[in-house]
Formats: structure tokens, C-alpha cells, sequence
């Protein structure tokens, strides 16, 4: 043992080696960017080196931690560093020979083993090693703690520089003569230059930044990402975006100054020189929005994990889009007060004065609201130039056709026939009437027509429309806006209500029913040459005429055209604007609601009330998101799986009813639902499909096919194979009296005929069923579909729309379906029996759901008679003398 210590002491001392570590910089911790050389960030120490730094230091026992200690004046702290003592050998040789210098050995005597010598000393060295880690770490938290108090004296000083600016301002504002209103002139052709410039680069690096993220953009995602990036560039615009003077006339010249200093700045010179050479405040400015732009791209991260590494191309499109933004910055700042920038909030009502839209000016009717804020525009005091429009992309439009053009300007008060869309909020018809009315500076007025049993409505449908009229009308009184409800023929009544007031136009909802179109064309023929007549689609959520021009044969070939415009029209709804100018010409009449209803429930008794939803917008968005027992908010999770189940109802959403009387739109719904499409997509998706989709289908079928009710209305295949199969042998033939009682010989078929009876509405899987078995049971095709008409029309609470034609259409005549193996009656329609539907679900327990819903219907309808009866009773007894 003693032989090792000599050898190992006679070893000669190493020499320390120190490397430096740098006082951490004002700009420590901002993250390098392509634009700035890695080299001008400030180098860290790795911990491994200032380990084996330390392993070399105990090498030499002429180097203690208190001369390697900097002194409170030292500008630089340092450590040992030694690269050759960075094993774990070479370490515990040095710990040996520091012991054997100081301790010289005992001579041999009894004592401990040689092993438990070498575990002690082992322990001795961890611990020494510990604390030199431990000395390492305390001496870089000093180096950084003289690194804060350096930035904070810095800091206090550009404070006390920023109050001394303020004073002088205000010793100048104390002197009125020397008090200018307004400092400097703006250049306005160099500024609007560099706002078209800088637009045309932001525009730039959006295309380059698609391209590379995805091959072929859409337009609308195109504008989407431009509008992000301008948002992103000019988020702290109005603040400035590095310390000013205070004094105005001080920040006006040095933003001159900067202007004028990068304003010729190309992009060679910056790979050369960084931006920093150039200028201080465009280099933090790029390397801020680099940093917004990579985060919001989720382009960040640690080296090899999740950074991208920026081309050359894309890095010369951003900076060419942050000098613009940057010049314009600069040019809006270099006077007082600084130029104010436009921007327009998503849902804002358009205003041409202030704004201009993206799309171009080729539409046939004005734009109604902004859907967003493509680039900010910006408010210029200048006799030449007043304004530099925002650019928004807007909400059309295509909503909106001219059926009757107006042949003067002359003002006149606006009316809205509501007829489809029956409800206050989320309204494009309404919204457009009150648009025009206030950019005519007219008042506005909505009327509504009541039909004498509109396509046979029974007191089902006229009750629940009637009560959530009268809710409506009371929305309409808090808004400020009359509301008529005129009874008769809609072409006498409305073009007289027009006269009247002296209207200048009509806004009117869309309908594809045939009856409602000649309405239109009669009305049109009727009122006055300077009366406009406007159709807005406030139904679906993308216009019929915009979402296709023709007959579509199916879903798959109107689903890519739909979806491709959802982006333009699935958007928020803008405020209803206040109206300026109110209705004077004469109050409406009073409307008994209570006697109008008794009267219109008496005629239609034969199909009463149901009362498991309640009319109006608010128990329509109860039914969508309500607390209780709301689509979206409780049963949505589940509707994927459960919507084809009839013993499932609350599978499904209950909105159908809302629906078709308007008193909740669809847009509103699929808004809702694709908020919540990231916990729940499937879903999320087949509710949208059904929303959308499949209703923009029905209407664009009774729309573009006159014969939507009949045979006439099949495809020439499904005509032809169910008349060359009418005259087949039928197993059962019933009239229409037994199929409307249910007085068949299947039991599941006369249980869906019952739950449309007394419950208003059938399940959507067994409507199927139940229409199929009408063409089985029936003399031929078209009385089939006369009568599966004629029972969904008198007895759904949705019937007299066109999902229920489309319906019976689909399940009879094979519209929007294919050709299937043909069979007797059926031919190559779809075919659907009993057997089927037991393997789809439990069909026993579905007639037993239906019978005990039809025993509780029959009780509630039996209280609810024998209640009036009393009453009346009651009266009676009173007037007798």
C-alpha cells in the first residue's frame, strides 16, 4: 500500500485548466431563429464538463475552492476544468494521492481489512464529490443572480431615462404655445405603398406555408391561414413594440429613423449579417413572431423532436412579411397621434365604408356580415385618403336571391313575411330585413300569414305552431318590431299589407313546396314597381342554389359539394342591428291568442295536441343543450349507436319538430355539435350528416323535381320495375281505413302506426319499415304512396315537409337508393320485412313499449276531456236563475 502512495506522489501536479463562464446577457433566454446566427446566443457549460473540471481540480492539491472563488469585482466566474480526469479511474487515483499526501500511511498493524480501507475511502470520495457539484451549482446561481442585477440596473436606468422624457413632455404641454395638436405629417402614397406591400407579403407567406404543409389548399383554408398570420403579426400593433420615448416628438423621429434604416433591406443582406447588424428592433421582432407562428404550427419543441427545419424560401417569405408589417408599424408611429388600426370583429354587420371584401366584388347582392378578418385596415386623417379598408371575408349571399328587382330608390318601410323560419335569433332572413331597413334608415315589420289548414294540418301541428307564434310575438314587442298576423290567402293578404304602408321591399324565407313557390310568383305579379322582393334560405345551413343546380341522384353525390362550402356558410350569426327608425304608420291589432288558438284546436280535433315538447325557442334550445336532459349536453355520446334502435328514443336528438317549424336553426344546432366533435366524433358526425346532409338532400329533391309527391317523381328504373310488378298476387290487402287503425295482421307494423297516432312522431328506423309494408299491402305503387302521405302528413308532428316526401319517396320509389335483387311486388326496390328487423332489435319489447305509451296517451286525453266537460258544467249551473 505504501509502495502505491509513492509511485502515485511522485507523479508531477497537473497544471488547472479554467474555462470561463460568460455573464448571462440582457437578451438571455430568447430562442435563435434562422435569421440570427447561432453564435450570437449565449454558450452554456455542459454539466459533464464542469464534473470533470472539478475531478482535476482535486488533482491538484494547489487549487482550493476559495482561490477559485471569484472576488465580488470579477466580471467572469470560472472553474477547473481538466478533460484528462474525466474517468472514474483517473478520479479515484487523484482522491488516493490527495489522502496520501495528507495522511501519511500507518505502519502495518493489526487492524481492518484492506477491503472495508477501500469502501471508506470510496464513501469519502462520493461525498467530496457531492459537494463539489453542490459548489458548482452555487457558483453558477451567483453568476446568474449578477446576471438579474445587472439587467435590473439596466432596467432602472431606461427607467429614470423614460421620466426624465416625461418630464420634458409635460413641461412642454405646460406651455400652450408650444403645445402642437398634431406632430409630423404622414407620408400617405409611401404608407399606403408599404400597407399593399406588406399585405401582399403576409399573403405570400401564407401560400408558401400551405404548400408546404399541404400540396392543394382550399381557398377558404388559404384565407383562413392569412388571416391567422396577420393576426399573429399585428397582435400588440396600437402599443408598440419596443420601449419608446415618451416624449411624441422623440418617438416620431426615431421611428423615422428605423424606417428609413431597414427600409432597403433585402434579404441577402440578412443571411450575411443577421437582422440584428441592421436593426435591433426588427430582430426582436422577428424572432417574436417566429416563435407565435412555430407554436401556433406545433412546430416547436426540443431538437429531433417536433422542430421542423424552415427552407430557404419559407424563412425569405417570413421575413419578408415581418419587414412589412414592421415598416408599417414604424410609418404609423413616426407621427402624433400614431396612425389608429381597423379591425373587424367575425359577426360584425359589413360596412362598405370601412370594408372590403377579399372574395371581390363580382356577387349580384351585398355581403350581410364578416365571417372573418382576413388583414386589419387602418384610419388615415388625410383630405385624400380617409381610410384604408379592413379586408374581410364575408357571410353572403348566396343566402340571398332577387325575385323581383325595385325600379326606384324611394324609401319605404321593410316587412319580413315569415312563413319556414318562424323564430327571432339566428335568423339570415331577418337579419337581412332589418340590414335593409337600417341602411334605408325605414323601419321594419314582420308578418305572418295564417293559412286555413295549410296542406290538411290537424290541431297537432296548428297548436304547437300557434303557441310558439305567440312566445314569438312577444320576443318581437321587446325588440321594438311590429308583428302582424294576417289571416286568408298570403296573395291577397301580404301584397295589401305592402300597399298599405308603402313598403319599399319584402324579405321573404325559402320553402321548395310547390304551393309556397307559386305564392312567391303570385305576390311578385301583385305589389308595386318599387317594391324589391327578396328570398333568403335561413333553413339550411348551405343555400340550396349554392350547394347544387340541379336534381342530385343521392347523398354521395351532394355530400362533396355540401362540404365543400361548409367552411364559406357553417359561421357564426352576427347581433341583429339596433333599428334607428321605428314603426309609426299604425299598431297592429290585438291578437287574442287564447281565442284563436280554442278556435283553430276545435277545427282540427280529429288529431289532437301532444305535449312532450314545448313550443317556442326556448324549449328548443332546452331540447338541444339543456341541463336536464339536452341533446349535446346528456344523450349525444350515445347517438351513433342508439339512433336505429326504436326501443332507444332518447337516441335520439328530438329536434325534428324545431326544425321544420324554424323555431330553432340547423346552423345554431351544427355549430353547437361541432364543438363537441373531439369528445364524441362519430357521433358528432352522424348527427351532422343527418342535419345537413340529409335535409339539404330533401329540399334540394322537392325543389328541383315538381313531381316530388308522386310516381311521376321516380327514376325512370323505379317506375318501370314497380309498374311491371303492380299486378303481382299481394298476401294482404288492406284500404286506407285499416292501415290508419292499425287493423293489420303484423304486429310490429300496427305498433309504429300507433306511436305515430298517439305520440306525433314514429321512429325514424321504423318509418322505413312501415312505408315498405304500405306498397306490400296496397292495389298498387301510387296508392301506396298516397296514403303513406296522407297518414305522415295528418299525424307527424314534422309531416307536410320535405323529409317526410323524400321519405316515402325513398321507401317506395327508390329515390336517392340503387336497384336491388328483384322480387315479387317490390321489383328492385329496397325490401324490408319482420325477420329482418328481430335480428336488428328486440321486437317484442318494442310493442310492448308502444302499448304502454298508448295506454298513458289515452288516460292523460281522457283527464283532459272530462276537465273542459265540468267547466262548462259548472257555467251553466251559474247563469241558470
Amino acid at each position: 500500500m505504501a509502495a502505491a502512495s509513492s509511485s502515485l506522489s511522485s507523479t508531477p501536479p497537473r497544471s488547472p485548466v479554467f474555462t470561463p463562464i460568460p455573464e448571462e446577457k440582457e437578451d438571455e433566454g430568447r430562442t435563435p431563429t434562422p435569421l440570427h446566427p447561432s453564435s450570437m446566443a449565449p454558450k452554456k457549460t455542459p454539466r459533464s464538463k464542469i464534473i470533470a473540471a472539478t475531478a482535476a481540480e482535486d488533482d491538484d492539491v494547489g487549487v482550493s475552492c476559495n482561490k477559485c472563488r471569484p472576488s465580488s469585482r470579477d466580471k467572469i466566474s470560472v472553474v477547473p476544468l481538466d478533460p484528462t480526469a474525466s474517468s472514474p479511474s483517473r478520479l479515484l487515483r487523484s482522491l488516493f494521492h490527495s489522502l496520501t499526501r495528507r495522511t501519511p500511511a500507518p505502519a502495518p498493524a493489526p487492524g481492518p481489512e484492506p477491503d472495508d480501507w477501500r469502501l471508506a475511502a470510496a464513501e469519502l470520495s462520493r461525498k467530496l464529490l457531492h459537494a463539489t457539484r453542490r459548489r458548482d451549482e452555487a457558483l453558477l446561481e451567483a453568476s446568474r443572480l449578477k446576471s438579474s442585477l445587472s439587467q435590473l440596473s439596466r432596467k432602472i436606468d431606461r427607467l429614470e431615462s423614460h421620466c426624465l422624457d416625461l418630464q420634458s413632455s409635460l413641461d412642454r404641454c405646460s406651455q400652450p404655445s408650444q403645445s402642437p395638436t398634431q406632430i409630423g405629417s404622414l407620408p400617405i402614397d409611401p404608407f399606403l405603398r408599404t400597407v399593399s406591400d406588406s399585405r401582399s407579403a403576409v399573403r405570400l407567406l401564407a401560400r408558401s406555408l400551405s404548400s408546404h404543409l399541404r400540396p392543394s389548399t382550399p381557398k377558404p383554408l388559404l384565407l383562413s391561414l392569412e388571416s391567422l398570420l396577420n393576426r399573429v403579426f399585428y397582435s400588440d400593433f396600437e402599443t408598440g413594440l419596443n420601449p419608446e420615448p415618451l416624449d411624441p416628438l422623440a418617438r416620431c423621429e426615431a421611428n423615422r429613423k428605423g424606417y428609413e434604416a431597414v427600409r432597403e433591406l433585402g434579404w441577402d443582406e440578412v443571411l450575411s449579417r443577421g437582422t440584428r447588424h441592421y436593426s435591433e428592433g426588427l430582430s426582436r421582432f422577428c424572432d417574436r413572431r417566429m416563435g407565435e407562428i412555430v407554436g401556433m404550427l406545433g412546430w416547436g419543441g426540443s431538437a429531433g423532436a417536433g422542430q421542423r427545419a424552415w427552407p430557404e424560401g419559407l424563412l425569405q417569405a417570413f421575413f419578408g412579411a415581418a419587414k412589412g408589417v414592421w415598416l408599417v408599424h414604424l410609418l404609423a408611429r413616426s407621427v402624433h397621434p400614431p396612425v389608429p388600426l381597423l379591425r373587424v370583429a367575425a359577426g360584425a354587420r359589413f360596412e362598405p365604408d370601412f370594408m372590403e371584401d377579399v372574395a371581390g366584388s363580382g356577387r349580384p347582392v351585398e355581403p350581410v356580415s364578416v365571417k372573418m378578418m382576413v388583414a386589419p385596415g387602418f384610419y388615415v386623417y388625410s383630405t385624400s385618403c380617409g381610410v384604408v379598408k379592413s379586408k374581410p371575408g364575408l357571410v353572403y349571399h348566396g343566402r340571398i336571391r332577387v325575385l323581383k328587382p325595385s325600379s326606384s330608390s324611394s324609401p319605404g318601410p321593410v316587412v319580413y313575411w315569415m312563413f319556414r323560419d318562424q323564430r327571432a335569433g339566428d335568423n339570415w332572413a331577418l337579419l337581412h330585413a332589418a340590414d335593409l331597413a337600417v341602411r334605408s334608415s325605414a323601419p321594419l315589420a314582420v308578418a305572418f300569414n295564417l293559412f286555413h289548414r295549410f296542406l290538411g294540418a290537424h290541431s297537432r301541428q296548428l297548436g304547437f305552431m300557434l303557441r310558439g307564434l305567440r312566445l314569438l310575438s312577444i320576443r318581437f314587442q321587446s325588440l321594438g318590431i311590429p308583428f302582424f298576423l294576417l289571416r286568408g290567402d298570403a296573395v291577397d293578404t301580404i301584397p295589401d299589407l305592402l300597399e298599405r304602408c308603402g313598403a319599399s321591399a319584402l324579405v321573404t324565407d325559402f320553402s321548395p313546396l310547390r304551393q309556397v313557390r307559386a305564392w312567391k310568383d303570385d305576390i311578385c305579379g301583385r305589389v308595386g314597381p318599387g317594391v324589391a322582393v327578396h328570398e333568403v334560405d335561413a333553413h339550411n345551413v348551405v343555400p340550396l342554389w349554392a350547394a347544387s343546380q340541379k336534381l342530385e341522384y343521392g347523398a354521395r353525390t351532394i355530400r362533396g359539394k355540401i362540404h365543400k362550402l361548409l367552411p364559406e356558410y357553417l359561421v357564426g350569426f352576427p347581433e341583429l342591428p339596433v333599428l334607428e327608425n321605428k314603426w309609426t304608420a299604425w299598431e297592429p291589432s290585438e291578437i287574442d291568442w287564447d281565442e284563436l288558438i280554442a278556435d283553430v284546436l276545435r277545427i282540427g280535433e280529429e288529431v289532437p295536441e301532444i305535449r312532450w315538447c314545448e313550443p317556442g325557442e326556448e324549449g328548443a334550445m332546452e331540447v338541444l343543450k339543456g341541463s336536464k336532459d339536452g341533446f349535446l349536453t346528456k344523450r349525444l355520446k350515445n347517438y351513433d349507436s342508439d339512433r336505429n334502435d326504436p326501443l332507444k328514443p332518447k337516441g335520439l336528438s328530438g329536434l325534428s319538430p324545431y326544425l321544420h317549424f324554424g323555431q330553432i336553426s340547423a346552423q345554431r344546432c351544427a355549430l353547437e355539435a361541432q364543438a363537441l366533435k373531439k369528445s364524441h366524433p362519430k357521433s358528432v358526425e352522424a348527427f351532422l350528416e343527418e342535419l345537413i346532409v340529409r335535409r339539404e338532400l330533401a329540399d334540394n329533391f322537392c325543389y328541383y323535381q315538381p313531381h316530388y309527391d308522386s310516381l311521376k317523381g321516380a327514376w325512370e328504373w323505379a317506375q318501370k320495375t314497380l309498374m311491371d310488378h303492380a299486378g303481382d298476387k299481394r298476401e294482404h290487402v288492406y284500404t286506407k281505413e285499416q292501415l290508419e287503425n292499425a287493423k293489420t295482421a303484423d304486429p310490429l307494423w300496427n305498433a309504429s302506426q300507433l306511436e305515430m297516432v298517439h305520440y306525433g312522431k314514429m321512429h325514424g328506423f321504423m318509418r322505413m319499415y312501415w312505408a315498405k309494408k304500405i306498397l306490400e299491402w296496397t292495389t298498387g305503387p301510387e296508392e301506396a304512396l298516397s296514403v303513406a302521405i296522407y297518414l305522415n302528413d295528418k299525424y307527424e308532428i314534422d309531416g307536410r315537409d320535405p323529409n317526410g316526401y323524400v321519405g316515402c319517396m325513398w321507401s317506395i320509389c327508390g329515390v336517392h337508393d340503387q336497384g336491388w335483387k328483384e322480387r315479387p311486388v317490390f321489383g328492385k326496390i329496397r325490401y324490408m320485412n319482420y325477420a329482418g328487423c328481430k335480428r336488428k332489435f328486440d321486437v317484442a319489447g318494442y310493442i310492448a313499449y308502444i302499448n304502454k305509451l298508448v295506454t298513458a296517451t289515452k288516460k292523460r286525453k281522457s283527464d283532459a276531456l272530462s276537465s273542459p266537460i265540468a267547466n262548462q258544467f259548472q257555467k251553466v249551473m251559474k247563469s241558470t236563475p
